[in-house]
């Protein structure tokens, strides 16, 4: 889901994983930047002797067999130097379904080993599911919005619009869209004509 925190995770990611000194190298690609899987062969010309980790955010964004055959390319030649490939990708909730195998979801890459061709590759993925903002949560960021767009929002409108975050999209790029749209003081009649979804109708 857009805004949920995927980028965000995968950055708070590198630090720790760098002290381990597992890594020679951090590659970080963004979308679908590769369009050919020959693109990714300069990240061999590396001369440590450990690991690569990439870290490819919004993979929905790159044409999948693209981005199997540009893996399993650079996997096999840093193979052959003696060194090792780790991927970090993130995907949206949305886009899981025309990402992965056909029919396939989250839980398929933790089920029964399935050799040879596309699933294979994908069951090598390990799913870790972002949980939506919790109550508390979305009530923080709720107030520090209002605050630092300046909407002069009382407790009540500031509970109405809590509340209308949990049931539409619980995120922090739903309630700061929000923020930044709404004209004057925020009130609890606005927040009734809140969108459920603020990337369609506001084409953010």
């Amino acid at each position: 889901r857009q805004g949920a925190g995927k980028t965000r995770t995968l950055a708070e990611f590198v630090n720790p994983a760098v002290e381990q000194g597992n890594f020679d190298e951090v590659v970080v690609i963004a979308g679908g930047e590769v369009s050919d899987p020959a693109e990714l062969d300069p990240l061999t010309e590396s001369k440590g002797n450990q690991g690569l980790l990439l870290l490819w955010d919004d993979i929905q964004k790159i044409d999948s067999e693209v981005f199997q055959r540009g893996l399993k390319r650079l996997r096999e030649a840093l193979k052959n130097d003696g060194r090792s490939l780790y991927v970090r990708a993130t995907l949206r909730q949305e886009d899981i379904e025309r990402t992965l195998p056909e029919g396939w979801g989250l839980e398929n890459l933790q089920g029964w080993p399935e050799r040879g061709g596309e699933r294979e590759f994908w069951q090598e993925f390990t799913p870790v599911e972002l949980e939506p903002l919790d109550k508390a949560a979305s009530q923080q960021i709720v107030a520090d919005a209002v605050e630092y767009f300046n909407l002069g929002a009382d407790e009540d409108t500031l509970d109405a619009f809590t509340e209308q975050v949990h049931k539409a999209d619980p995120t922090p790029f739903y309630i700061t869209t929000v923020c930044a749209n709404v004209q004057g003081t925020l009130t609890k009649h606005k927040v009734r004509q809140l969108p459920n979804v603020a990337v369609c109708l506001w084409g953010t």
